[in-house]
């Protein structure tokens, strides 16, 4: 017969492992978040943008960053983020560091924090903390490819306490009077996020959640009593929670960009170009196999490429979906039916938003769980399970010791690129590039590139130079991105620009490439040519015969590639180049780049290539052969 645990051993587990699980996941969620930023641009025009706040005592009321939208109204729903980032970032300065450092870490920290209470949610539940910890661990790993320092990283951590003082008061841990504080954590987080339309996503979906679980009690009651009346399923607290609904709604208003918060969403998630264009809103890869039945098995998104890494979302939902069909469809509140399924429709069909789908399904799922565990008959050993522990090492060291993308950069080489000073990849944040910018004084205007824009908001605006656009669509929605598409492709008037292989659908081009430079009196283009595409402008700048190449940058350590391609081009119009800028911008790329090409040489390189028919590529492909730069 087998011993029963003793009540000393019980008390032992739960005063000793629940710390440890809290501790071990705490620690594998900041190794998560804790490293350098690569590719991502965001969070640099964030950060200038709370310095511009900061030391102006104000917020901008047109935009700030860009001449062509320096007339258009900037509804700047992030400021205090901004403010509370751009800080953080002044205190790796204060203490003579790295503020880059003490903005990533403060990052961290918020990330780690939100998935412990996502642990809390489970716990709540009624799994134990090891498996609690397990659940947190997961939906860290199902969000990390957006745990960007980002304001959103304050929804989903508000998002869980949300939703965590909306189960307690469920479950009658918490009192009715105390759903109000709801209302001021509201107006805080509509002045950080636009996300703060979660907040009465959540309580709606439990006044919505209220009225299922009464009409189901009214359905059972009505087979044995008809006479039972039908309002009975408006029910006090249902009431109660439409009109905590209504104050949120309100609440949510209480910032600069009063009802157009609302609104502002509409400006990229309407547009079928910025559709095409966003990769974060596209469906999670996998998903398109869903949505199109006809699609065959061979051609299906792989789910672990196009970005990699997304096992993880999909072997959740088929966990859930087994555990809930276990359970015979079962969960205990009505407003687990709604959360997951209108979260788990966000999340896979955009995939920015799987942390929500994160968030939300943790409570759920933990019900499920706690549901199976309650059928087994050794129920008191089980619910301080030693598996659930050693799942939780198994996965800590699986996701931060083993996951690497690309190879070998693993999450824990990645945290000690981060120790060791190395916050940030040179190749996607060009230091030298803009302090030539800043150096040589180029003429006004510049023209760049959207994809690389944080950083040279952060370096350059609005102080020495402002942008053609950048990628912040809520303010332009698809705009200044066509005509800034048209010249990076060098297209002409009646042109379509197709962005994804195959695709019959594109933008027409409503002007020649050359005319949007001239309209908006541009002097020097800046750009990195990722792709056989971009190729096309060089091509083009050099047979206008108007535009002279004056400086390039390839940030050391980038792919020994034939030619630049890795690189960072800028061109000055002929007219504008007064003066001795040409001799200026020679001896600034010799101190950058000593040994390699001057500038003029490789302009003349591209020249003879275009002429004997050996340009850049044309189908992606790195370079051809006449293009041997050391690098």
């Amino acid at each position: 017969m087998r011993e029963s645990t003793s009540p000393e051993k019980l008390h032992w587990r739960h005063s000793v492992v629940g710390p440890i699980s809290l501790v071990l996941v705490a620690l594998a969620v900041f190794g998560l978040a804790f490293v350098p930023l690569r590719g991502s641009q965001d969070e640099w025009w964030h950060l200038k943008a709370g310095q511009w706040i900061w030391e102006h005592g104000r917020l901008p009321v047109n935009d700030i960053f860009t001449y062509t939208g320096e007339n258009m109204r900037w509804y700047n729903h992030e400021w205090l983020s901004q403010v509370i980032f751009y800080n953080s970032y002044r205190v790796g300065e204060w203490l003579g560091g790295d503020g880059l450092f003490t903005f990533i870490l403060f990052k961290s920290i918020v990330v780690a924090g939100a998935f412990l209470l996502v642990a809390r949610l489970a716990r709540q539940r009624g799994v134990s903390w090891p498996t609690a910890a397990v659940i947190a661990l997961i939906a860290a790993d199902v969000s990390r490819r957006t745990i960007y320092p980002r304001p959103p990283i304050f929804s989903y951590l508000l998002l869980a306490a949300f939703l965590l003082l909306l189960y307690g008061w469920k479950r009658g841990q918490v009192r009715s009077r105390w759903l109000w504080v709801l209302v001021p954590a509201t107006v805080l987080w509509a002045n950080m996020h636009g996300m703060v339309l979660l907040a009465f996503v959540a309580a709606g979906a439990f006044a919505g959640g209220e009225l299922l679980e009464n009409v189901r009690r009214w359905w059972v009651k009505s087979k044995t009593c008809p006479a039972v009346p039908l309002h009975g399923i408006f029910s006090k607290q249902f009431w109660m929670l439409t009109a905590l609904t209504a104050a949120l709604v309100l609440a949510a208003m209480a910032q600069p960009s009063g009802y157009h918060l609302f609104f502002l969403g509409r400006n990229f998630t309407a547009d079928p170009l910025l559709q095409q264009i966003i990769l974060e809103m596209k469906p999670t890869p996998g998903a398109l196999a869903i949505i199109d039945g006809n699609l065959p098995w061979w051609k299906w998104d792989n789910l672990a490429a196009r970005p990699p890494g997304f096992w993880t979302p999909w072997m959740s939902l088929v966990i859930i979906l087994a555990l809930l069909v276990r359970n015979r469809l079962r969960l205990p509140y009505g407003a687990d039916y709604l959360l997951l399924a209108f979260f788990t429709y966000q999340g896979f069909m955009h995939w920015r938003l799987l942390p929500l789908f994160a968030v939300t399904a943790a409570g759920p799922a933990a019900s499920l769980i706690a549901a199976g565990m309650s059928r087994r008959a050794d129920r008191e050993r089980s619910y301080e399970s030693p598996a659930a522990l050693a799942l939780l090492v198994g996965l800590i060291a699986w996701f931060n010791f083993i996951v690497a993308e690309p190879p070998p950069e693993t999450f824990f080489r990645r945290n000690l690129q981060m120790l060791r000073g190395e916050t940030m990849n040179l190749s996607d944040y060009p230091v030298p590039l803009m302090d030539y910018i800043i150096e040589a004084d180029l003429p006004k205007q510049m023209f760049s590139d959207s994809n690389y824009c944080g950083y040279a908001m952060w370096r350059l605006a609005p102080e020495h130079y402002k942008l053609f656009t950048d990628n912040r669509f809520d303010v332009f929605g698809s705009e200044f991105i066509r005509k800034e598409r048209a010249v990076f492709y060098a297209a002409h008037k009646g042109d379509v620009i197709t962005y994804e292989p195959g695709s019959t659908e594109g933008q027409l081009v409503e002007e020649d490439w050359d005319d949007v430079l001239k309209r908006y009196g541009v002097n020097f283009i800046v750009f990195r040519p990722i792709d056989g595409n971009h190729w096309r402008l060089h091509e083009a700048l050099l047979a206008s015969g108007e535009w002279q190449l004056v400086y390039y940058f390839v940030a050391p350590g980038a792919v020994r590639a034939e030619w630049p391609m890795n690189g960072f081009h800028v061109w000055v119009r002929k007219s504008a180049a007064a003066g001795d800028l040409g001799a200026r911008s020679a001896a600034i790329f010799e101190r950058h780049s000593p040994g390699q090409p001057a500038p003029a040489r490789l302009e003349q390189m591209m020249r003879e290539a275009s002429s004997s028919g050996h340009g850049g590529p044309t189908d992606g492909a790195s370079s051809g052969a006449d293009w041997k730069i050391p690098i």
